[in-house]
C-alpha cells in the first residue's frame, strides 16, 4: 500500500488530480474495491491538504470555492432527479460525453487555446462536476477539461485543482463518516501510516515532478479520457 500511495502522489503532484484514479484500481487488488475507495478518500484528504500547503502561495481559493459551491448545487440537483433517472443510464451518458469531448479536443488540438474559465463560468463547471460525481464518482472531467483547453500555465492549473479537490475531499470524507461507511473500515493503521509518509514526502515528490517535462494539457485530457473509459466499461 505505501508503494501504491507513492505512485498516486507522483500523479497528484504533477497533475493536481488523479490520486484516486491510480490508487483505487491498484489498492483494490490488495484490499478489495470498497475498502480501496475508503482508503483513497482518507489519503486524498491528506495529500490534497499537504499539496495545498506546499502550493499555498499560488492557491486560488476563491476559484476553488466557486467550483465547490457549484458542485454542491449539482449534487442536490442530481439527488432530486435520481428517482426519475436510472443511475447506469446517467453514467453511460455522462462518460460517453466526456470520452467524445476528450477525443475531439485531442483530434483538433484544442488545448492551450482559450482563456481560463472566468469566475462567472466556474460555478457552472462546479454544477457539472457535482452531477457527474453523484452518478459516477468522477468529479474532475468538467473542471480539468476546461483548464486543459485554456492557456493557463500548468503551475497555476495544478494549484487551482489542488484547492478545489481539497475542499471536495474534506466534504466527501465528512459525508462518508456521517453515513457510517467507515464504521467497519479495517485498514486505519495502514491508512494512517501512509498519511504520515505522504506528509513527509509530498514536498520532495513535488520538487521531483517539477523537473519532469511533459505536455501537461494533453496529458490531463488523456488521463480524463482513460478514467472515463474505465468507468464506462465497468458500468457496461
Amino acid at each position: 500500500m505505501p508503494l501504491v500511495t507513492m505512485v498516486g502522489l507522483f500523479v497528484r503532484a504533477k497533475m493536481g488530480f488523479g490520486f484516486s484514479l491510480v490508487v483505487v484500481p491498484l489498492a483494490s487488488l490488495i484490499v478489495g474495491f470498497s475498502s480501496s475507495v475508503l482508503f483513497a478518500i482518507v489519503l486524498e484528504v491528506v495529500s490534497s491538504s499537504s499539496m495545498a500547503w506546499v502550493l499555498r502561495k499560488d492557491l486560488r481559493l476563491l476559484d476553488a470555492g466557486l467550483l465547490k459551491v457549484g458542485s454542491l448545487i449539482g449534487l442536490f440537483v442530481a439527488w432530486s432527479v435520481s428517482r426519475y433517472v436510472r443511475g447506469d443510464i446517467a453514467t453511460i451518458g455522462g462518460m460517453t460525453v466526456v470520452i467524445v469531448t476528450c477525443i475531439y479536443v485531442l483530434a483538433i488540438g484544442d488545448v492551450r487555446r482559450k482563456r481560463p474559465p472566468s469566475r462567472r463560468v466556474l460555478p457552472v463547471l462546479g454544477v457539472l462536476s457535482g452531477l457527474l460525481n453523484y452518478w459516477t464518482s468522477l468529479s474532475g472531467p468538467p473542471v480539468v477539461l476546461a483548464y486543459a483547453r485554456s492557456e493557463m500555465e500548468p503551475k497555476k492549473v495544478v494549484a487551482t485543482l489542488t484547492g478545489y479537490f481539497s475542499l471536495l475531499y474534506f466534504y466527501t470524507f465528512a459525508v462518508e463518516v456521517v453515513a457510517g461507511r467507515y464504521d467497519h473500515f479495517r485498514y486505519w493503521a495502514i491508512a494512517i501510516a501512509c498519511s504520515l509518509v505522504t506528509v513527509v514526502v509530498i514536498r520532495p515528490v513535488k520538487n521531483l515532478t517539477d523537473r519532469i517535462e511533459i505536455d501537461f494539457h494533453r496529458a490531463a485530457v488523456c488521463l480524463i479520457g482513460v478514467s472515463a473509459t474505465v468507468v464506462l466499461i465497468r458500468t457496461l
